[in-house]
């Protein structure tokens, strides 16, 4: 009975090995580590990470910056697998040549890629500090920061809410969401929606390849593409110089701004129709048809731009909206 029972753990351990020419690993172990820094003299805190998720919480009553790690690994055991996950090492210190940057990553000895190796980092901060968080297969998760938020993925979705500065995001394969933002934002996925609420100060761009994209209570000049899917943006304010642009190559399009505003509007289809609703606003030098329109609204000078080749286009004005008076953006040194 034991000789069976040996034989029979050998064949499916061979099994494993041998599928499908490559190791199959049943077992996946979390390894849990709690460290600290200090968060004296730091002004920018980069968080670099493979194959796990990214969420930093700043927090005003924080003293010192609080580092969750969860490594992982999968094995042929249990032992097997803890024994790969603890081969992980965590790094958090100082930068050598920028010593106000806060540097927390994970170094990921060379092994089987099926091992799955990866780190998941959940912090807790101070938030007058600039964040640098990269993962490259993960979702980044960021909140109550004061300083600017740069977040980049590979393989997951970005969510970013209570940001008191500007917002520089990316993922190659997913969503992107962020919330009372009160900087400028740039936001882009290779595939997937991007969702925005109460963002942006001089400027607003949003781009995907694919998916939809949906802004509203957006502050400054827009700029939003997407070569797949519905486009939808509501503008709070925009500058007393509009400049607003939105495309989408296949998808609805609806744009709604204030009725104060002066621009000049070039919207136009291929296949769909043009609407407008043009409340509070004087309206010149009007060209209109089924699938283009053309107008200066009040004393024109700003320029929209709105254009889809599938979908029906749709340009709305409200009055409880306002256009502003922003100065540009400084290049940052």
């Amino acid at each position: 009975m034991i000789r069976h029972s040996r034989w029979c753990g050998l064949f499916v351990v061979s099994l494993l090995l041998n599928a499908a020419g490559c190791v199959i690993y049943p077992v996946r172990v979390e390894v849990e580590d709690h460290k600290t820094a200090s968060f004296e003299g730091v002004q920018r805190v980069a968080v670099d990470t493979r194959n796990g998720a990214i969420e930093v919480r700043c927090d005003p009553q924080a003293k010192q910056v609080e580092v969750h790690s969860i490594r992982s690994a999968r094995g042929l055991t249990e032992k097997d697998a803890r024994e790969f996950a603890e081969m992980i090492e965590i790094e958090i210190g100082k930068d050598a040549a920028r010593p106000d940057t806060l540097r927390i990553g994970s170094k990921m000895p060379v092994t089987d890629i099926y091992r799955s190796q990866g780190t998941r980092f959940d912090i807790v901060m101070p938030p007058n500090a600039e964040l640098i968080l990269e993962t490259r297969n993960g979702r980044i998760v960021a909140s109550g920061c004061e300083k600017d938020v740069h977040a980049t993925t590979s393989n997951g979705r970005i969510n970013v809410r209570d940001c008191n500065a500007s917002l520089v995001a990316e993922t190659s394969n997913g969503e992107v969401s962020a919330w009372d933002v009160k900087g400028d934002v740039d936001v882009r996925s290779s595939n997937g929606s991007l969702d925005l609420q109460r963002v942006g100060k001089t400027k607003v761009k949003a781009i995907t390849s694919n998916g939809r994209i949906r802004i509203v209570d957006a502050s400054g000049a827009a700029t939003l593409r997407t070569s797949n899917g519905s486009v939808e943006l509501h503008c709070r304010s925009v500058p007393a110089n509009a400049d607003i642009q939105v495309v989408s190559s296949n998808g609805n399009v609806e744009v709604e701004i204030p009725g104060n505003i002066n621009a000049n509007v070039d919207m136009q289809t291929t296949n769909g129709r043009v609407h407008s609703e043009l409340k509070g606003v004087q309206v010149a030098d009007l060209e209109t048809s089924r699938t283009s329109m053309r107008a200066k609204l009040n004393e024109g000078g700003g320029k929209i731009d709105i254009r889809t080749g599938n979908g029906s286009v749709t340009l709305r004005t409200v009055t409880d909206a306002t256009t502003t008076t922003v100065k540009p953006a400084q290049a940052r040194s």
